[in-house]
């Protein structure tokens, strides 16, 4: 049972402390300046600690934006993570960290699946190309995403703090699969060169957004990776480009081959070089964000419909899966794909292309 004891406090109201010790769990204590109220929160906490449940009043004090808040201070989170991290802690934040449930949580999944993906705070007029993002809702992917940065966060805090948090909270939720929404968008007949002729019709990089394209299509390189290229990392003569650990997802580091038609395109650039910037592709935006609008802006003049810059490394990778040259583990060390599992979902094949192949 729990004990509860009155105090007089030195402005004469009483307080009813309620204590409540139990073999293996922490010793509880809080004050209440009623008896029911004292009564109700040690009944609830026995009840709980009753069916194996553990209570902290430490996981009661902090809030969900400190937690995170902390999380975001650590240093272990990369940009793209840190945004996500704080419309979760913008959402959320106002709980404390005993007081999430499997039930909040779950509810707060399912609630932004179907919650549309706000402006940029910064944005002051619509681009009518965007139709100022309305309608667009967040993707099953990024929901996944939101949901194990939570859970991240929340665990990390809990154990660097020591305070114990319930395991229930984040186990068997209804969380979007891996890969669900997976995109298989490939370029069809006359799509490359449509790019090429919108570039020329446009009015900047007109020579290079040629050259950046192609490499994409010869590579599979991520955006950043690419972006972010420097010609200290380009060993033409022996005719492989270094991705160091900084520049990949997935940190790790990795010497990718390069074809002729990447060679000579890597020539051009070198043509283009600028003292004073060590990017390959210095004329280019230096993260994926603002090359991907570019791009949307070069396929709506191209009249190429729901084609995204990625779409290019599915199609560089499924263009090695053709070629037939190289086995799955080799186009792996390629595009950097992490497991085989994750390379498959890459590769979309053309039915005539398959049908090519059984001749």
């Amino acid at each position: 049972m729990a004990a509860i004891r009155k105090r007089v406090l030195k402005n004469g109201k009483s307080s009813f402390e309620v204590r409540i010790h139990r073999a293996d769990h922490p010793d509880l204590s809080k004050s209440f300046p009623t008896m029911e109220k004292a009564r109700t929160w040690a009944n609830a906490t026995e009840t709980k600690i009753d069916i194996g449940g553990t209570v902290n009043r430490k996981g009661e004090k902090v809030l969900v934006s400190t937690a995170l808040s902390d999380f975001l201070a650590s240093g272990l989170l990369g940009p793209s993570e840190e945004l996500r991290l704080r419309v979760v802690s913008h959402d959320l934040g106002e709980y404390s960290v005993a007081a999430l449930t499997h039930k909040i949580v779950g509810k707060y999944v399912a609630q932004l699946l179907i919650t549309p993906v706000p402006p940029p705070a910064k944005r002051k007029k619509a681009h009518p190309l965007y139709n100022g993002g309305s309608g667009k809702l967040y993707a099953p992917s990024s929901v996944r995403k939101f949901f194990y940065l939570l859970k991240k966060g929340i665990e990390w805090h809990a154990r660097t703090e020591g305070y114990y948090i319930d395991p229930q909270v984040f186990k068997d939720q209804e969380i979007p699969e891996p890969w669900s929404g997976a995109r298989e968008r490939r370029l069809a007949t006359g799509e490359e060169n449509k790019l090429y002729e919108a570039a020329a019709r446009g009015y900047a990089h007109q020579e290079e957004w040629p050259l950046l394209i192609g490499l994409a299509l010869e590579t599979a390189l991520r955006a950043q990776e690419q972006l972010l290229a420097r010609w200290q990392d380009l060993n033409l003569p022996g005719r492989t480009l270094n991705i160091p650990e900084e520049h990949v997802k997935t940190g790790n580091k990795r010497q990718i081959p390069l074809s002729s038609r990447a060679c000579e395109i890597l020539v051009e650039m070198e043509r283009r070089k600028k003292v004073g910037n060590n990017r390959i592709f210095w004329q280019f935006p230096d993260n994926g964000q603002d090359l991907a609008k570019a791009f949307k802006r070069l396929t709506h003049r191209a009249g190429i419909l729901d084609l995204r810059w990625h779409d290019l490394r599915h199609e560089a990778t499924s263009r090695l899966f053709e070629k037939g040259k190289l086995s799955d583990m080799q186009i792996s060390k390629v595009t950097g794909h992490s497991s085989l599992d994750t390379l498959s979902r890459y590769y979309h094949h053309r039915p005539s292309e398959l049908a090519n192949m059984m001749d």
